[in-house]
């Protein structure tokens, strides 16, 4: 409704105030209830075995918060720090840590699926995880961390050298992820060998 409500009462001529209250359920749901909903689930989840991808999903949750609040603030005051700090937090806090987590769960799952699965039984074949070893993740989740709070801090402070800093840590951490997915589909299954008749 709100995806209807909003951009129609927009063309329509009405003020901000009204835009904005159309938008609100939807901005609560997106930002607030899927946010403890999907956490709920991960705390509830039987698997405990720690996993890097969910560190990327706790953050990015956290960050929904974050653009809620954001969002909040901009829209009560004119401080002009607010924007860039919520359009970043709600690209790379929110959005982009959320997809980058999947992907480094996704991708290696797809790669065993399709190139390991057929041969398990058949000839060793590695782990899922082996596929991707956790520490490269992991830096990869430091990186993109910094990017976040580095940025972020920067605007809402107006530091520019800590921006740049932010800057230049986001570009290491899409580095890291090019060479984490590289590796990850540069992993070949071994043939079988042929049965003699």
């Amino acid at each position: 409704l709100a995806l209807v409500g909003a951009p129609a009462a927009a063309l329509a001529g009405a003020g901000a105030t009204a835009v904005v209250a159309l938008a609100a359920p939807a901005a609560l749901a997106v930002l607030a209830m899927n946010p403890a909903l999907v956490a709920r689930s991960v705390a509830r989840r039987r698997r405990r075995r720690a996993d890097p991808s969910l560190d990327f999903l706790r953050v990015g949750l956290a960050g929904a918060a974050l653009v809620l609040a954001l969002a909040v603030a901009t829209l009560v005051s004119d401080a002009p720090r607010l924007a860039p700090a919520l359009g970043f937090v709600a690209v790379w806090g929110w959005a982009g840590m959320i997809a980058h987590g999947m992907l480094v769960r996704i991708v290696p799952f797809l790669v065993w699926f399709h190139r390991f699965s057929p041969l398990a039984g058949h000839v060793p074949v590695p782990s899922m995880r082996a596929l991707l070893p956790d520490r490269r993740v992991r830096v990869a989740f430091a990186l993109h961390v910094g990017a976040v709070v580095a940025t972020t801090t920067g605007a809402l402070l107006e530091v520019g050298p800590l921006v740049r800093l932010g800057g230049a840590s986001l570009a290491l951490a899409a580095l890291a992820l090019t060479a984490n997915l590289v590796h990850t589909l540069g992993r070949r299954a071994p043939s079988l060998a042929p049965t003699s008749a």
